[in-house]
Formats: structure tokens, C-alpha cells, sequence
């Protein structure tokens, strides 16, 4: 540090002035000056002011950076804390929304068990089924529903055929798309079985539905159909309005109906052949019984 005393300094120190009393000349030191113990002290009080300058210094950056970080961990503690209350929001938020879901579930199942459906009636058009979902609990079959009459173009007749709800045969209704490879897969072997069994079951028919119509996709319709020369009538559905009647969400898609139009099955997916076979056997055998 600039300006301290250095103890330990070498230097020649000036020439001791001299005072004339007489006629001897005695030094002004042996008189005027202190002593040495004197100057010694008054050095080590300027060496300990200073050192506790430097001690004090450092204390006020010590307490700065503690300050500091102490003003950091406040802000933390409220952003963690800020953090909590939005955490605790969201639980809130996630446990009312619910409770309301098992509510709605709550009262959907009363509804399905006090009145046998699950959609309610008023929700779907007279005539028309609610879109299929699964075999199991099915709303169409539990409850009774009726599939209204169906009309649409056959294909091959090029003329508008009508089916009423009621009638003297009961119906096995398969809806397709041309694009449907599954379709594809099952129309060849849907239509020889229909030709070998026809005769075997006079009391049901088989309707098809061609719907869901893209000429921008794969197997043109048309030619597909002059193709196949199915022998069973094919309906063609260019509006999607017969598969929002029979409440279609996939294809192939199945619906069976008494000679009343009662809905007594529902199925999604391709079928194997023995499965459909067992399907006319057992409604044959049925609607004969009536």
C-alpha cells in the first residue's frame, strides 16, 4: 500500500541537528527527539489501521456476495414456490375434469340400463342406426333398434329398388368400398358362396352397399364391378347417405335383420366363410320358425 511505513527501511536517515549552549555543541536529538520505542509503536498502529482497512474491504464484498446470492435464493424459492401453485392448479383441473368424465359415465350407464340403449333415441334419425362401435353392448341390438326402409340404384339393374322394414325375408346387409383391400379379398368368395347356397336359405336376403366412392384411388368402381358380376344387388351409395343409415365407420361392415327389421347383429371387419355360412344358417332357421 502506498504511503506505509516500512519497518524494515535501510535508508541513511538526515543529520541529526545540533544546538550551541556554551561552548559544546550537543546534539538536538539528545533533547527534542523521541524515543525509540516510541516510533515503533506509532509504525505498528499505522500497519494495523491499514490491515484493517483491508480486513473491512473485504468484509463489504463478503456481505455484498452473500447479499447477493441470498437475493438469488429468495427469487428461487419464489419461482419454485410459484411453480407448486401451478402444479397443484393443473392436479385441480385434471381431478374436476374427472370427476365430470365419470359423471357423464355414471349417467350414460344409467340411461343404457334403465332404457337398454346407450345413444339416445332422439339423437339419430328415425329409421337409421347410431354408428357401430362394438358387437358387445351393441345400442342397435340391445335396445331393439329398427332399421327404417332402404332404398338406392342396383348397379346392375340401373333402376331404384326399395327394402322395407317389414317384409317376409329377413337380410344380411354387407357394406363395402372398392378401395377396401379387405373387401376385395371377401367379394369373390361372398359371391360363389351365394351361388352354390342361395337356394338353401329362402327366407334371406343378401344386400350390398358400394359406398365411400374415390375414382382417385385404386380399382376403379365400375370396372370392378363389370369385373365381378356379383349375384346378389349392389346398391350404389354416392352420397355416403345409405352407410350413415346403417351407421357404418369401417368396411366391410355387416348388419343382420329380422323380417321386421329388428336388428339382431352387428360386425365390423372381413368374416371368414364358415362364419357367414352359420350366420344364414341360423337366421334361416329362425325366420322359418316364425
Amino acid at each position: 500500500m502506498d504511503d506505509q511505513l516500512d519497518p524494515t527501511s535501510t535508508a541513511p536517515a538526515d543529520p541529526m541537528p545540533t544546538v550551541a549552549v556554551g561552548e559544546t555543541a550537543i546534539p538536538a536529538a539528545a533533547t527534542t527527539a523521541p524515543s525509540r520505542g516510541s516510533g515503533l509503536r506509532t509504525a505498528a498502529l499505522i500497519i494495523g489501521a491499514a490491515l484493517l482497512a483491508v480486513v473491512v474491504a473485504l468484509q463489504v464484498v463478503i456481505l455484498n456476495e452473500v447479499n447477493s446470492n441470498a437475493d438469488d435464493l429468495v427469487s428461487l424459492n419464489a419461482s419454485v414456490t410459484e411453480l407448486d401453485l401451478d402444479v397443484a392448479s393443473v392436479r385441480d383441473q385434471a381431478n374436476a375434469l374427472g370427476d365430470q368424465l365419470e359423471g357423464i359415465q355414471v349417467a350414460a350407464a344409467g340411461a343404457a340400463s334403465s332404457s337398454g340403449a346407450a345413444v339416445p333415441a332422439q339423437s339419430i334419425p328415425e329409421g337409421s342406426l347410431p354408428p357401430f362401435e362394438s358387437t358387445q353392448n351393441d345400442p342397435a341390438v340391445v335396445s331393439g333398434m329398427t332399421l327404417g326402409e332402404v332404398s338406392g340404384t342396383e348397379y346392375y339393374d340401373a333402376t331404384t329398388v326399395s327394402y322395407p322394414s317389414s317384409s317376409d325375408k329377413a337380410r344380411v346387409w354387407m357394406v363395402w368400398a372398392h378401395w377396401c383391400p379387405y373387401c376385395q379379398e371377401e367379394l369373390p368368395e361372398l359371391s360363389a358362396f351365394w351361388e352354390q347356397s342361395q337356394s338353401s336359405f329362402p327366407n334371406v336376403e343378401l344386400v350390398s352397399v358400394t359406398t365411400s366412392r374415390d375414382d382417385t384411388r385404386g380399382n376403379p368402381l365400375e370396372p370392378y364391378l363389370e369385373e365381378l358380376q356379383l349375384p346378389f344387388p349392389v346398391l350404389v351409395d354416392d352420397d355416403l347417405t345409405l352407410a350413415g343409415q346403417l351407421g357404418t365407420t369401417s368396411f366391410p361392415y355387416w348388419v343382420v335383420t329380422d323380417t321386421e327389421g329388428t336388428v339382431l347383429l352387428r360386425v365390423s371387419g372381413a368374416l371368414p366363410l364358415e362364419q357367414v355360412a352359420n350366420i344364414f344358417t341360423e337366421l334361416e332357421a329362425l325366420t322359418a320358425a316364425t
